[in-house]
């Protein structure tokens, strides 16, 4: 088991963490997006000598086209949050305008109406 961790970690035993790099699953999506614009930035820029490794104009091209589809829909993602973000602050606005007149109207139910008719407004008012 300590072999396998040896041959994982870099040959340098530098005690000092890379701000790059994020321990654990969880990594932010822009993260990720981020550092594969700045891979491809880095291959378009370097082509050639990677040619000979067969990351060639097609590759480029494929891999470049996943990429904006993925930031496409990371965007589209987003903006559905945003829409789903303003419909929950309607909703607890609505619900809070709601809360207030079912309250004020059931105030006024008790105090006009004797308990024994309270049931047919739906209110029990049981202690538990």
């Amino acid at each position: 088991m300590s072999q396998e961790v040896n041959e994982r970690t870099p040959s340098t035993m530098d005690s000092t963490p890379d701000p790059t790099r994020k321990t654990g699953p969880s990594r932010s999506l822009d993260a990720k997006l981020a550092r594969i614009a700045e891979l491809i930035a880095g291959i378009q820029a370097h082509a050639e000598p990677l040619e000979k490794r067969g990351i060639d104009a097609a590759f480029i091209t494929q891999f470049s086209a996943a990429y904006q589809a993925l930031v496409d829909a990371h965007n589209a993602r987003l903006a559905c949050k945003a829409r789903m973000m303003e419909k929950t602050e309607e909703i607890r606005a609505k619900l809070s305008q709601i809360q207030r007149t079912y309250s004020d109207a059931r105030a006024q139910v008790k105090r006009i109406f004797p308990k024994s008719t309270w049931r047919e407004f739906g209110i029990t008012d049981q202690r538990l």
